[in-house]
């Protein structure tokens, strides 16, 4: 997120920033997670946002991230899943599928996890 970027801004413009998708649409905030980075223990607040995609959009493709990031140039293979997940994300990053509907927990998900986070209305 850039200087004075909200999340809702922001979410937009790395999703179209590194999967080249455009004309998704922020429904809503989901929740609020203040774990620390897996990997190095600083502290770290994720905003979780629900969004649509465009209904004209491919199933599957793939894009060489844009922007300025260390991530530039890196080709990412980008497909939609079907919900609920057959397996968690790494660093719980589906966490919060439950909020959105509680049949798209993933399989092992511990209800109440993670600890840190606030849902939001």
């Amino acid at each position: 997120m850039g200087p004075g970027e909200d999340p809702e801004r922001a979410v937009l413009r790395e999703v179209a920033e590194e999967t080249g998708l455009r004309g998704a649409r922020v429904v809503r905030r989901v929740a609020v997670d203040g774990r620390p980075h897996p990997e190095t223990g600083q502290p770290r607040l994720t905003t979780y946002l629900l969004l649509d995609a465009p209904p004209d959009g491919p199933a599957e493709w793939e894009h060489r991230a844009q922007g300025d990031g260390g991530d530039a140039g890196m080709r990412f293979v980008c497909r939609f899943a079907p919900l609920p997940l057959a397996y968690p994300l790494a660093d719980a990053q589906d966490a919060h599928l439950r909020r959105v509907d509680p049949r798209w927990a993933a399989p092992g998900e511990v209800a109440g996890r993670p600890d840190e986070a606030r849902p939001l209305s």
